[in-house]
């Protein structure tokens, strides 16, 4: 439904002016065709948000997909009287910005891009020597005894507690205590050797 604003002068009106994008759809328009529409008006303008909203360049046809996903569950909201681009700007601000949410904390390597901080690199005499390193703690813990080994692994390795370990393994928790005391000192004597 259109609505005319009545001017107090005649004012002349041009019908060759272009429809302004996101124009309300008529009302017997189905919800398919509408979600056409708009993704064919409006994917350029919700990619550029999405880029000035934090989304990189390579995951931003992503989230425009995913703020059409969520036009398609909630195209029943839409007012067919306003134009859709406001309706559309406020899901894809919270979708961009569920995306930096994600992906502060899962931070994948893609082959080709380089690390953000090249504090992050490590040279190849470190990596071998954290190698080597590891190689000499895993020669100790085999020179172990296999009752102090059997508290000392599940401890490091699996983060469990002495009082877990202990219930696992059936013996006393002071028992426990004392073989990761023997374990330490057996450990550290080897590391001097």
């Amino acid at each position: 439904m259109i609505k005319l604003l009545v001017c107090p002068r005649p004012a002349k009106i041009s019908n060759d002016l272009p429809v302004p994008p996101s124009t309300p759809a008529p009302p017997s328009e189905p919800p398919s065709r509408l979600i056409a529409r708009l993704y064919a008006e409006e994917r350029s303008f919700l990619r550029n948000l999405v880029l000035r909203r934090g989304v990189p360049a390579r995951d931003a046809d992503d989230v425009v997909h995913e703020v059409f996903l969520v036009v398609c569950r909630r195209i029943a909201d839409l007012d067919p009287t306003h134009t859709a681009r406001p309706w559309l700007y406020v899901i894809a601000i919270q979708v961009a910005s569920n995306y930096r949410k994600r992906a502060r904390h899962s931070r994948e390597r893609l082959p080709g891009v380089l690390p953000d901080e090249p504090a992050q690199v490590l040279a190849v005499d470190e990596i071998i020597a954290h190698d080597q390193e590891r190689a000499r703690f895993r020669a100790r813990l085999l020179r172990l005894r296999p009752k102090l080994r059997a508290v000392v692994l599940p401890h490091i390795i699996a983060e469990h507690s002495i009082s877990e370990i202990a219930a696992t393994l059936g013996i006393p928790e002071k028992t426990a205590y004392a073989r990761m005391h023997l374990a330490r000192t057996a450990l550290t004597r080897h590391a001097r050797e």
